[in-house]
């Protein structure tokens, strides 16, 4: 069960940093998506005349590197009779196919012409811009979902296990696994479940006091799921060392077994 957890802790952290990146996308980009698309279905036409072109650079928005920027100013005429200028970066290839005096059709709203998509031109974001950050939110969702009852199985076993007596086996380093620069450690133990057959597990700690408090051959009280006893946790590795076995066996709902 150690493993499994250890191993479920990287898709739910990856799910969890695809679940961040897909809403912080769906807030900014959803709504200035939708926006465009009902612009463009539902917005007042107008042509416009396109009156300059330019292309410029530009460092990027990390200020790591410079890139290529392709510009187009266009004028527009309203319904009430003013003419609204603007300019929009286009990609090259649709920038290279317009030039001075050509017409292009704009779709604005009425109460904000500064609000205007270029359908013609493919200027506003289609509708990609709503489904990508969607996968974004399904993928982290489904990879949390897949992790997530691994990392959890502790607070179950805390919440519905079956207590038993048992007896700290060993205690190793885990060599094989370092974080901030420290290596866990992983408690050996044994314990007898209810039926009377001896059962082996291992939990990791990175509290050294604990593992102090735990020498070889010293009990222990250890949860198990008691539809499957492989499952199993050091009650005192859930911070309760200090809680008499008896009053958390009561107070917790688990039925504590007493010594064989």
């Amino acid at each position: 069960m150690t493993l499994r957890r250890a191993v479920a802790q990287v898709p739910a952290l990856v799910g969890a940093i695809f679940l961040l990146v897909g809403t912080v996308l769906t807030t900014l980009f959803v709504p200035l998506s939708l926006r465009d698309r009902t612009l463009s279905e539902r917005g007042t036409r107008a042509d416009a005349t396109v009156v300059g072109r330019r292309a410029e650079t530009r460092r990027d928005s990390d200020g790591d590197r410079d890139v290529r920027v392709y510009l187009v100013q266009y004028e527009f005429a309203l319904a009430d009779g003013r003419t609204w200028a603007a300019e929009r970066a286009l990609s090259p290839s649709i920038w290279n196919t317009l030039d001075v005096g050509d017409r292009i059709e704009v779709r604005y709203a009425p109460d904000d012409p500064s609000r205007h998509v270029l359908p013609e031109v493919g200027a506003g974001l289609p509708l990609v811009g709503v489904l990508f950050p969607l996968l974004f939110v399904g993928l982290g969702a489904f990879l949390v979902r897949r992790g997530l009852p691994e990392i959890l199985a502790p607070a179950r076993l805390y919440r519905t296990g079956l207590a038993a007596r048992g007896r700290i086996t060993g205690v190793e380093e885990i060599v094989g696994q370092t974080v901030n620069g420290r290596h866990p450690l992983r408690i050996r133990y044994a314990f007898i479940d209810r039926d009377g057959v001896e059962h082996a597990g291992a939990t990791p700690t990175f509290d050294r006091a604990l593992v102090g408090a735990l020498a070889p051959d010293a009990p222990a009280t250890v949860l198990y799921a008691p539809d499957d006893p492989r499952r199993s946790i050091l009650l005192a590795a859930l911070g309760l060392a200090g809680v008499p076995d008896a009053r958390a066996a009561r107070d917790h709902g688990v039925a504590a077994a007493r010594s064989h």
